[in-house]
């Protein structure tokens, strides 16, 4: 928190944050929290990983089940951007889930159509495409393999944090 609180405060933005407790962010959303419907975000920052996607990699889905936990896991976080929104009319920003680089089955993970990397590629894939308006991804992988690559030049990277966390969309500048 301190490190993002630095970063707006470094980029002319003031902004008050309110930290919820670690890996409740569910039950933060979903459950009344008088001190969180009283600070009333404007954005959510939903700091995901692939750890918060149920593991289904044991049962090795079929791949008509594997679509349909896929269809169920995309509406579960659709209804929790939502209840955000709905509470306290709220903008999302969200990771997308990183592919995890370890696997059973290497490289032919990728062309089974239930492995995790399967399931957390086409996740990503359904809530980009089904996402609301309010709702914005950080893709943390993709970052990282620019960076890695070199693609990303500095001054372009601030030029989108700056549009993501710009004010005009819900981050309180006189705060």
């Amino acid at each position: 928190v301190w490190l993002l609180q630095n970063f707006l405060e470094a980029h002319g933005t003031a902004a008050q944050i309110f930290e919820g407790e670690y890996g409740v962010f569910r039950q933060a959303i979903m459950e009344p929290d008088p001190a969180l419907d009283e600070f009333r975000p404007q954005i959510v920052f939903l700091a995901v990983n692939v750890r918060d996607v149920p593991d289904t990699s044991a049962s090795m889905l079929a791949p008509e089940a594997a679509t349909l936990w896929i269809e169920e896991e995309a509406r579960q976080w659709r209804h929790l951007w939502q209840t955000a929104n709905r509470r306290w009319g709220a903008q999302i920003i969200q990771n997308l889930f990183e592919i995890p680089p370890w696997n059973v089955f290497g490289h032919y993970a990728r062309r089974l159509p239930a492995s995790r990397e399967q399931l957390i590629s086409r996740l990503n894939q359904a809530l980009v495409e089904n996402a609301p308006g309010h709702v914005v991804f950080h893709d943390l992988q993709m970052l990282a393999l620019e960076a890695e690559a070199g693609l990303v030049i500095e001054g372009d990277r601030d030029l989108v944090l700056g549009q993501i966390l710009d004010p005009g969309i819900g981050i309180d500048a006189g705060c």
